[in-house]
């Protein structure tokens, strides 16, 4: 191999795949050395140097001197040293150059695909840890395939999948097509790294708000919380610490023009922007926008919220499916209670009536009622789910006390359900005959405007037919009244002409002898 050519391929290969130079040419030495040690078994005297400068590449053996030769890759006599021109003594070593043609081509070939092999697992190892370290960051590719499995992005210096379940469902994506995804994960495989992206991920929305919004970009503005349900809505919690910026209005930008731009992106996902707060109540009646909230209340042992809502506002406030009370409840992290004003009028009502139950059971007096409440016990229900530790914790109570202060709530909270679940059949009950009543009505409504057009239907059929008889009755009335009068002027004809004869006889003039004198007298004179 020409020197030149060693170094052009150097300079190639770190170019194209962007690896060390210092790598490069220690794997072309090991694979070299591969090579040899195909023909010669061992390694461990062999030394392969490489000039960068000239691309030149030699091979050096080093074998000890020795009387009795016991391994010929290692030793060899003092008579076959001197006919290779070694000078020195017993003992020493002969350092030989091997010529890359006395190794063949097999051992050339291995040297290669130790090469190229080495070359491209260190290439796959670099684009692994170079997208490693980028998880978390939107990254722009090129559609190259759209399969089952999902679809192939290229990136340039690798491919990335977009598994089904990371992909708006409301999206289309073509081959050839520039898309914007979340690098979710990278995995090793044995094709080399396997990098993840999504689009469906929460971060990806809070990625475009960074993008978009310089004041989220820069962190004078935070995103607090994401919840999305990708393709159809999502609601984003926004704060900044400085009093002076309008969170929500740096996001939606004027006119809308940030918070559009990431729709657009997200092919038309509905954003809802709300402004976190430190305290829950407000930020849960927040997270339910556009709906107003009448009323929140947290429980004291956390991790749940129960809110009431205007009448008129409760099916805005639960959203088409619960969509945006699922939305709220990812977004505040609570677990959300949503009743009506009425609901709650009611619900407060049976609360009330439980804890009377409950109070006049033996051994609960009215006081251990009031210890329940204050320690947030608002029914029978909250205490039938407590422990017996978290009401014995309660002072005054103790652990006989509690023990039937539960069974009494759970006996009453079972009678409380059964009474509920009545209510709800009577009135699901109802519901339903009004329903069949309602139904039973629109049918009988459609009948008679179906008998109505069939009476309306008749009767113009009936206008019509009389309309035509009239017609055809005109018709032949015209038609006789047209032959009778060719058969008069047929009658009258002959006479006509007998008439104009005698006439024309009449009209002509008579000769008399008077003719004579109705002459002109001449006159003499």
């Amino acid at each position: 191999m020409a020197g030149f050519d060693v170094t052009d391929a150097l300079s190639q290969i770190i170019s194209l795949r962007g690896l060390d130079r210092e790598f490069v040419v220690e794997t072309l030495k090991e694979s070299i050395l591969a090579g040899v040690r195909k023909k010669y078994g061992k390694a461990e005297n062999l030394e392969v140097d490489v000039d960068e400068s000239t691309g030149e590449i030699t091979v050096k053996r080093t074998r000890k001197v020795v009387e009795e030769v016991e391994d010929e890759d290692l030793e060899l006599d003092l008579e076959k040293a001197k006919s290779l021109g070694y000078d020195g003594e017993m003992g020493g070593e002969l350092v030989e150059t091997i010529p890359l043609e006395e190794f063949g081509r097999s051992a050339i070939m291995v040297a290669k695909q130790i090469m190229f092999q080495r070359v491209r697992e260190a290439e796959r190892e670099k684009v692994y840890v170079g997208f490693s370290e980028r998880i978390g960051e939107i990254v722009t590719g090129t559609v190259q395939q759209v399969d089952k499995r999902g679809v192939i992005v290229n990136l340039g210096r690798t491919e990335a999948i977009m598994p089904l379940r990371e992909q708006i469902y409301t999206e289309r994506t073509r081959q050839g097509q520039t898309i914007r995804a979340y690098i979710l994960d990278v995995r090793r495989t044995s094709k080399g790294p396997q990098v993840i992206l999504s689009r469906t991920h929460p971060d990806f929305l809070k990625r475009l708000f960074q993008f978009e919004v310089p004041e989220v970009y820069e962190g004078v503005v935070q995103i607090k919380s994401v919840a999305r349900e990708p393709g159809d809505r999502s609601k984003i919690a926004v704060y900044s610490k400085d009093d002076k910026i309008d969170p929500v209005g740096a996001c939606v930008g004027v006119k809308g023009s940030r918070v559009q731009a990431v729709v657009r992106e997200l092919n038309g996902e509905k954003i809802d922007v709300v402004q976190w707060s430190s305290d829950m109540s407000l930020f849960v009646g927040r997270s339910l926008s556009p709906a107003k909230v009448l009323k929140c209340v947290l429980s004291e042992r956390g991790g749940s919220a129960r809110v009431v809502i205007v009448d008129d506002q409760y099916s805005l406030a639960i959203g088409r499916g619960g969509q945006n009370a699922r939305l709220a409840a990812k977004l505040t992290g609570l677990k959300i209670d949503i009743l009506s004003e009425s609901q709650y009028r009611e619900q407060l009502d049976r609360d009330k009536e439980s804890l009377a139950m409950l109070g006049k059971t033996r051994g609960v007096s009215a006081k251990m009622i009031d210890r329940l409440i204050l320690a947030g016990f608002s029914s029978a229900a909250d205490i039938a789910k407590s422990t017996e530790k978290e009401i014995t914790s309660i002072k005054g109570i103790g652990k006989k006390t509690a023990a039937k202060i539960l069974e009494d709530a759970q006996e009453i909270d079972e009678e409380m359900k059964r009474k509920a679940e009545e209510t709800a059949r009577k009135e699901a009950e109802a519901r339903l005959a009004e329903r069949k009543a309602a139904l039973e009505a629109k049918e009988q409504e459609e009948e008679e405007k179906k008998r109505a057009e069939e009476v309306e239907q008749a009767e113009e059929t009936e206008e019509e037919e009389e309309e035509q008889e009239e017609e055809e009755v005109e018709k032949e009335q015209k038609e006789e009244g047209t032959e009778e009068t060719e058969e008069v002027e047929e009658e009258e004809s002959p006479g006509t002409a007998e008439e104009n004869e005698v006439k024309s006889e009449e009209e002509k003039p008579i000769e008399t002898g008077e003719t004579s004198e109705e002459k002109p007298v001449e006159s003499g004179e």
